[in-house]
């Protein structure tokens, strides 16, 4: 039998002026989703040393809506649009799930509201009726019914009656999903981003990232390629170390497309030489290989490049905007 505890998470960050979150989430020990019977993805997967740093990345990402933390492996899973897939899950004793409960993200998530309104109009008839030798009235009377929320009441007279319609007014909100959220800081390799699909490009992960508030410096990307095609030997649904050129037009074009994969715009790339990929390139880019495309084109293939982690003239950075 599945147990849920409910937790209350509040999350503090030091900016220019204090940044406060929380939200409630019910927790489900040793389950997870079953994805291989439905879709329900991640949207971003990450190492983290423990549950809480899982849950605080949650709680940083407005988009999320269940996350699930591996205990043998350190390993986090973010996940968006699983409001339905409480029923779809699968028993596992090295997995918590996380579900963040409707309502009680603070701030909010962004919504968009469109509103209708409908009113009707009050109507008032009068009656009266008399004669010479007898008489008859009858006394005021209301009765009221209440509920949390609404209210109605009738009054009637013998020689007045008054009829009163109310406006009422219907409100449908949908709720408008962020753009793209980053880890900031050194991560390794071990953040991955779902990317749009553009010229190839499903996924990325980056050794490092700094965002400046105006554009976001992505340090030593790799990229996940699939749906495109190649100039040489490589192939489909691999990892992929990125030749920068030194800055020159391959490096521009291939940093534009990164750029792009992400729904952003290019502003510029490393001009310093170099030569290979920092930290744990390979424990992803396996086979270790690089490559670069020469010009701005989803029609334009992928170029081989030797391995990615002795690649001459690397990606050291790529930056766009945020």
């Amino acid at each position: 039998m599945r147990i849920a505890l409910f937790l209350v998470l509040l999350c503090r960050a030091k900016t220019t002026e204090e940044d406060r979150r929380s939200f409630k989430i019910s927790l489900s020990n040793d389950w997870r989703f079953q994805c291989t019977n439905t879709t329900c993805p991640p949207f971003m997967t990450m190492n983290l040393s423990n549950i809480r740093l899982c849950q605080t990345t949650c709680l940083a990402q407005i988009q999320c809506q269940a996350a699930t933390f591996y205990r043998s492996i350190s390993s986090c899973q973010i996940f968006t649009n699983i409001l339905n897939q409480q029923n779809n899950m699968v028993a596992d004793a090295k997995a918590v799930t996380m579900f963040v409960i409707s309502g009680t993200r603070i701030p909010p998530e962004p919504t968009t509201t469109s509103t209708s309104s409908t009113t009707s109009s009050s109507s008032t008839s009068t009656s009266s009726t008399t004669s010479s030798s007898s008489s008859s009235s009858s006394t005021t009377s209301t009765s009221s019914t209440t509920s949390s929320s609404s209210s109605s009441s009738s009054s009637s007279t013998t020689s007045t009656s008054t009829t009163t319609s109310s406006s009422s007014t219907s409100r449908t909100t949908s709720t408008t999903v962020s753009n793209y959220f980053f880890v900031t800081g050194t991560q390794n390799y071990a953040t991955e981003i779902i990317a749009n699909g553009y010229h190839g490009i499903q996924k990325i992960r980056y050794y490092s990232i700094t965002n400046t508030g105006s554009s976001l410096n992505i340090g030593y990307p790799i990229v996940y390629l699939s749906g495109t095609t190649f100039g040489g030997s490589y192939v489909n649904n691999a990892w992929y170390g990125l030749h920068a050129g030194c800055g020159n037009a391959n490096g521009i074009a291939t940093c534009t497309g990164i750029c792009k994969a992400l729904s952003k715009t290019y502003i510029s790339i490393t001009t310093t030489c170099g030569s290979g990929y920092p930290g744990s390139v390979t424990s992803y880019v396996n086979p270790d290989r690089a490559v670069y495309t020469s010009t701005d084109s989803t029609s334009t293939s992928w170029t081989d490049y030797g391995a990615a982690s002795t690649c001459g003239n690397p990606m050291m950075y790529c930056e766009c905007t945020t």
